[in-house]
Formats: C-alpha cells, sequence, structure tokens
C-alpha cells in the first residue's frame, strides 16, 4: 500500500501541475483539453490489449519495471518553457500513459493475489482511502511546486515518486505472489502469438454478462464527465472562480478530505452494503453535488463554496471507487481479469478523450460552465445504470451473486 500511496502521490503532482501549466502557458481551454486527450488516448488504444499481457506476465515484476519507466520518462517536461512548446508536455503525457495501460491492470489484478477474497471489500475501501490521501497530498503539492519550482519541479518530484514506489515493490517477496512465474521474453511471444484471440474473448467475456456490462455502460458514461471535467477544471478554477495555481492545488486536494471520511466509512461499510449500492447510490449523490458545484457561481461570484463542496464530494467518490473496484475484482472470470480491467479503462478513455477534446473547444465557444456541467449529469444516469442493472445482493465478502438475467 505503501508504493502505491507515494505513486499515486506523484501522479496527483503531476496531474495538477501539467494542467494548470498547460491553461496557463496557452491561456486554451482547448489546449487544456488536448492535454488531457494526450493521456486518454493511449487507454483507448491499448486499454483492453495491455490487460493481455498483464495477465500472462508476473504482476509483482510489472508494477516494478513501469514504476520506473514512468520516472524516466519525466525527463523532457524540463524543456517545455513556452507556448511554442507546448507539444513536449502532450508527447510526455502521451508517454506515461502509455505505461500507465500496464500498471493499471497489474495492480488491479495483483491485490486478488495477495489478499483472500472474503477481505477485498475491506481492502479496496483502504486503497481508496489511500488514494484520498494522494489526492490531498499530491494536488496541494503539485499547485505549491508549480508555483515555486515551475514545471521542472514537478518532474523531478513526480519521477523521484515513481522510483521510490518501485524500490518499495522490490521488499514484496515473490512467493507471496501466487502466480506462477514464467520467463518474460517467453511469455511475450506468446501473448503476440494468441494475442488477438485472447483480446477478443476478454472483450466478449466483459459483455456477455449483464453486470459486468453495467461496469462498461458506467466507464463509457462517466468517462465522458471526467474527461470534460479534466480539460476544464483548471479554467473552470481561474477563470469562473478566479483562483491562482497554488489555490488550484488546495482546491483539488480538498476533495480528498471528503474522500478520507467517506474512505473510512466504506471500510466499515463494505461488508454489509453491496457494493454495486456503493457504486450507484455513490454515483448519484456524487454527481448531484458536483452539478451544485458547478454552477452555483451562476448566480454568486465566491470561491468559499467550492472549497466545501469538492470537500463534500469525496464522501460519495469514496463509496464510488470502493464498489467499482470490488466488482471489477469479483464479477466475472479469473482467467480474464487483467482483459476486464483493461476493457474498463479502453471504455473510460475512449470517452474521456472525446470528452476533453470537445470540452475545450466548446468551452471556448459556450462558456466553461454549461460544459463541466455535463459531468454531474452523467454520474447520476450511471448510477442509475448500475442500480438497475445489477443484482444487489451480496455474499458475506462481498461477492456477487449471479441474477436470474446474468448471461444474455
Amino acid at each position: 500500500m505503501a508504493a502505491g500511496l507515494i505513486s499515486q502521490i506523484g501522479d496527483w503532482i503531476l496531474i495538477v501541475g501539467v494542467v494548470y501549466y498547460t491553461f496557463a502557458l496557452t491561456g486554451s481551454a482547448l489546449a487544456t483539453g488536448l492535454t488531457l486527450a494526450s493521456s486518454y488516448f493511449p487507454g483507448l488504444v491499448l486499454g483492453s490489449i495491455a490487460g493481455v499481457f498483464v495477465d500472462r506476465w508476473p504482476k509483482r515484476t510489472t508494477l516494478i519495471v513501469v514504476n520506473m519507466l514512468l520516472g524516466i520518462g519525466l525527463a523532457p517536461l524540463v524543456l517545455a518553457t513556452s507556448a511554442e512548446r507546448v507539444w513536449i508536455v502532450y508527447a510526455v503525457v502521451l508517454a506515461e500513459s502509455c505505461l500507465e495501460q500496464f500498471f493499471l491492470p497489474a495492480q488491479g489484478a495483483f491485490l486478488p493475489l495477495v489478499v483472500p477474497r472474503d477481505s477485498l471489500p475491506s481492502a479496496n475501501a483502504a486503497f481508496g482511502t489511500a488514494r484520498q490521501v494522494a489526492r490531498l497530498g499530491g494536488s496541494a503539492a503539485g499547485g505549491l511546486i508549480l508555483f515555486s519550482l515551475g514545471i521542472a519541479g514537478i518532474a523531478l518530484i513526480d519521477a523521484l515518486s515513481f522510483f521510490i514506489a518501485g524500490g518499495l515493490m522490490l521488499l514484496v517477496p515473490r512467493d507471496v505472489v501466487r502466480a506462477k512465474a514464467q520467463a518474460t521474453a517467453k511469455l511475450v511471444a506468446d501473448a503476440w502469438s494468441r494475442f488477438t484471440k485472447e483480446w477478443v474473448d476478454g472483450l466478449r467475456t466483459s459483455w456477455q454478462s449483464t453486470s459486468t456490462r453495467a461496469l462498461l455502460l458506467f466507464s463509457l458514461i462517466t468517462g465522458l464527465g471526467e474527461g470534460t471535467v479534466g480539460a476544464l477544471f483548471a479554467p473552470f478554477f481561474s477563470s469562473v472562480l478566479g483562483g491562482n495555481a497554488a489555490e488550484f492545488g488546495f482546491f483539488i486536494g480538498v476533495q480528498g478530505i471528503g474522500g478520507i471520511a467517506g474512505g473510512a466509512a466504506a471500510v466499515g461499510l463494505a461488508h454489509r452494503v453491496p457494493a454495486a449500492l456503493l457504486v450507484g447510490a455513490g454515483a448519484i449523490v456524487f454527481g448531484a453535488i458536483d452539478l451544485l458545484l458547478f454552477t452555483y457561481p451562476l448566480v454568486f461570484s465566491i470561491l468559499w463554496p467550492a472549497f466545501l463542496l469538492i470537500a463534500a464530494v469525496g464522501l460519495p467518490g469514496a463509496a464510488v471507487l470502493a464498489g467499482f473496484a470490488t466488482l471489477q475484482q469479483t464479477l466475472g472470470d479469473d482467467r480474464y481479469r487483467g482483459r476486464l480491467i483493461g476493457a474498463l479503462v479502453a471504455t473510460t478513455s475512449a470517452t474521456s478523450l472525446i470528452g476533453s477534446v470537445a470540452a475545450g473547444g466548446l468551452a471556448d465557444r459556450i462558456g466553461v460552465v454549461p460544459v463541466i456541467a455535463v459531468q454531474g449529469l452523467g454520474y447520476v444516469v450511471a448510477g442509475t445504470v448500475v442500480l438497475s442493472m445489477i443484482n444487489r445482493r451480496t455474499t458475506r465478502g462481498g461477492a456477487i451473486q449471479a441474477s436470474s438475467n446474468e448471461a444474455s
């Protein structure tokens, strides 16, 4: 968990830093959207493909190697010193996101190997709390680092976080992971030779069940909103609310305060509340608060309510994260776990890519507020989809019971 926490702190430092830096460098919401698009495009192309390899590679080794490569890949950011060089930001974000496509399914598939199945809901809730701690610390740090040290400081400190996280993974004993180790070269050759069949099988398996289909739809709908917000958060905070870079980092981090409280509650609720209910109800509440956050400036031009609302949204957000992680780890066939996670990443990336590019262009034409409010509506719809499609009965350990219409 320590390795994941440190790596995620670095992620938030980078996210806050490059998004605000791009907007400050160019003054364009579209340019900010293209930065986010660069991060989403690899998920669309590689998301489910990477899951094929992750299902066959040693998870521990994959996490170590990817962390190290993520750190090295940040070096070119120090050259992005003018609007004419903003393409360097796009290139670095694109490369980092390509590596993340292997990291995310490996991380998701690693946890069930080291945690008993009946402890997964609580473990996911604990990891969700760690993510919120990372958001709080990383976002605030990202804004302050950008404000004081510039983009070079962001690159250096984020790289160090990846190196430390990879080093901590070396401390995990090899025999803890209950997966048969094989030579990497042979795995790559085998994966390529059977890649097409395994990829298609994984996607088909993800769509065959009503429950996993609901997860894909949830990812599709919320991805659009996440892409929209990712592109417009910096313009919203700077242009609509009138904040600066340091305040922006704190603003993003404040959501972690609610997330920490929500994560602590989720640990206790995980064994008693169905994961589908955590996701569905949590998403609806999340969406409602988001709508209020993004539309209140139309009536009141003051900053402090934004901090209260972004903190409040962290509570249902933690429930959604814990429930969604448990669903993707307990639904479907264990043999296709990496591919299911990869398919979800690819689905989210596809709509996030569309959302980020479209939002940047539309906001420059019709304004930030009408466009960014799409995220709140999307979460309300997505939560309703999950509640209507996934049977909410659970076992004691949180695994979903198949409903009578599970197969289609």
